[in-house]
């Protein structure tokens, strides 16, 4: 079995559905068009679901034809936002839906980039509300069509009175049982029809040359700069301001060249496993860095090994990842902060107790949404060890920095 990422693999596919239904799940809008375009979809394994991809469904010669009728009897469904937004993405399956529009208007790169922006914001979250209405939309064309059925029973019969005569604590459950069928009718989908991937990978593809990612370009300064006198740095003064500041600004100039690095790293999601992994530990090493040479108090001889063992040890794992290059390392790896970010969460419920005040629920709330962004936490597994059987020395040996290991070991605070 395979978990199937809500927001890499399924959201894209939807902001369709997402715009015909709005912030009120408006479930008419979408089904008007789709029941429509139904007439020019040949019959066949698929059906029009109202995802992007089933779009392609319609055949190109009745494309001009289905359009047409679209825009003549239910001309809400092509809204000029989103024919912004689809000028965008040149290989979107629906784009056709837009295809004589484009030929009248310009489109507006700034005004499409919101419009995706907004949407993709506003369902995010994959246990909300509205992102299972999503699935659900679609739920209901597999129903419409008699490609699925069920005999009822408990949940299921919840179905049909969702959501004016459900209670929440029954419309929670509803849409819990919703989230886990659609989950299962994907990853069929995808055993079947692996190409059903292509469109959410191009559209997160293009949205990293549409909107590269912005990445920080100072940390606050706890020490300040521009005061315009000069002289030691409290509370204990082994530098000057002007020495720190000096040190601060080569250290802006490193950060520069991260940053530029990165975005030429990052060239598509086929390399995020990877990527991501030594990413975020260049970033982590940028950080402890910035910490160890803003604050000269950090580096006398009671704290500064704790900054220098973290840089080496982080060093040393970045380093051996890249020597190896291994695409089910970087997974075991990632697998493993996941497990012990899931790990933390229980020590804390634990620790704080079922008697929780409204500031621990919402902490908590917090944290299990965290937990689960990325995979749901019924597929992580929890690693009391290592993510491999290499100790942090064997890795410096393979990388080629085991003297940077040999000479820093000794500052490990017995």
């Amino acid at each position: 079995m395979v978990a199937r990422s809500w927001h890499r693999e399924m959201l894209p596919d939807f902001v369709w559905l997402a715009a015909m239904h709005g912030r009120r799940s408006a479930w008419r809008a979408a089904y008007e068009p789709l029941d429509l375009l139904d007439e020019f979809v040949p019959d066949g394994r698929r059906i029009l679901d109202g995802r992007l991809s089933s779009f392609a469904l319609v055949p190109e010669a009745r494309r001009a034809a289905a359009r047409d009728a679209v825009r003549t009897r239910t001309p809400s469904a092509l809204s000029n936002d989103l024919g912004h937004m689809f000028a965008l993405y040149p290989t979107c399956p629906a784009r056709w839906l837009y295809e004589d529009w484009l030929e009248r208007n310009e489109p507006n790169t700034e005004r499409g980039l919101e419009v995706v922006r907004s949407l993709v914001a506003d369902h995010t979250d994959k246990f909300g509300v509205r992102e299972t209405r999503l699935r659900m939309a679609a739920i209901s064309r597999y129903v419409t069509h008699q490609r699925i059925s069920h005999p009822g029973g408990e949940a299921m019969d919840l179905v049909p009175e969702y959501p004016g005569r459900l209670n929440e604590s029954e419309q929670r459950q509803g849409e819990s049982m919703m989230r886990a069928m659609w989950g299962a009718l994907f990853g069929m989908e995808v055993d079947e029809d692996p190409s059903v991937l292509d469109w959410p990978r191009e559209f997160w593809t293009r949205n990293r040359e549409l909107a590269p990612c912005q990445i920080r370009g100072q940390y606050d300064r706890r020490v300040p700069m521009d005061t315009g006198e000069d002289g030691p740095v409290d509370p204990e003064p082994l530098m000057h301001v002007s020495e720190i500041a000096k040190v601060l600004e080569e250290l802006d100039r490193l950060g520069g060249e991260l940053r530029e690095a990165q975005r030429a790293a990052v060239a598509g999601p086929d390399d995020d496993e990877g990527m991501s992994v030594l990413l975020g530990l260049a970033s982590r090493l940028f950080r402890l860095t910035h910490d160890l040479l803003e604050r000269p108090s950090a580096r006398s001889p009671a704290t500064a090994p704790l900054h220098i063992r973290a840089i080496l040890d982080t060093r040393i794992l970045s380093a051996w990842l890249v020597h190896r290059n291994d695409r089910e390392i970087f997974a075991a790896y990632r697998e493993y902060g996941i497990g012990r970010l899931k790990l933390l969460r229980e020590h804390v419920l634990a620790d704080l107790g079922e008697d929780l005040d409204e500031e621990a629920h919402a902490f908590v709330d917090q944290l299990d949404k965290r937990v689960n962004l990325e995979t749901d936490e019924l597929w992580q597994s929890v690693n009391l060890g290592s993510f491999t059987n290499k100790t942090m020395r064997d890795m410096a040996v393979e990388a080629g920095l085991k003297r940077d290991y040999d000479l820093c070991t000794p500052l490990t605070p017995a």
